[in-house]
């Protein structure tokens, strides 16, 4: 929960094109803690794929010329990307370990109910806020498909990790600006710039390399 809080209020605070391609990092804290302490040794060839598909996402997430052209100061939403790309990768580490040593379904049931615990939290110290601006019927409804999304997305995530390497589950995870990317352009109508086209390409290269791993 902690994460999540911490990732939307680094989009809020922005800009955007600072903050998501520091968010996707977050696989990278989840490859060190599996090499630390499950001992996992990606071979080179994984940990060239791992790192070739980060940097891909990183592209893809990103226009690098609104990134140059934007504040020379410190970004007012960088310290909350950096620290809900650290969130999402302890947490991803803690779903792989559970999933892991004691099964996918305690892995998956473990995760949302911490997370509803948090979130709960939330709601109680946020609870006049949110009762001023209670969501429209059409995002109630876009709000459970998020939910229904993120919940199947968490248990691929499980049972992905307790079948193989931490470490490769990570890194694939975090390819889902992609399809951010890819619903923005069928149906907001908006146009790729020329990195996000390098980053696709980088992804695909690195996807490749983590499968021949």
């Amino acid at each position: 929960a902690t994460a999540y809080v911490t990732h939307y209020r680094a989009l809020e605070l922005g800009p955007v094109a600072v903050v998501s391609p520091v968010g996707a990092t977050y696989a990278l804290v989840g490859v060190v803690l599996a090499i630390v302490f499950l001992g996992e040794r990606p071979s080179l060839l994984a940990l060239t794929g791992g790192v070739v598909t980060v940097v891909g996402v990183m592209l893809t997430s990103t226009d690098l010329r609104k990134l140059r052209a934007g504040t020379h100061g410190m970004p007012p939403g960088l310290p909350w990307a950096v620290a809900s790309a650290i969130g999402f990768g302890v947490g991803g580490f803690f779903l792989a370990y559970l999933s892991r040593h004691l099964g996918w379904v305690v892995g998956m049931w473990a995760s949302r109910c911490a997370q509803l615990a948090g979130f709960a939290v939330v709601g109680l110290v946020r609870r006049k806020s949110l009762a001023a601006r209670l969501p429209a019927r059409a995002g109630i409804g876009a709000a459970i498909g998020v939910g229904a999304a993120d919940l199947v997305g968490v248990t691929a995530f499980s049972i992905g990790t307790h079948t193989g390497l931490v470490s490769i589950v990570l890194v694939a995870s975090a390819v889902f600006p992609l399809i951010a990317v890819g619903l923005s352009v069928a149906y907001l109508g908006e146009r790729p710039v020329p990195n996000q086209y390098v980053g696709v390409g980088l992804v695909a290269a690195g996807l490749v390399l983590l499968g021949l791993a």
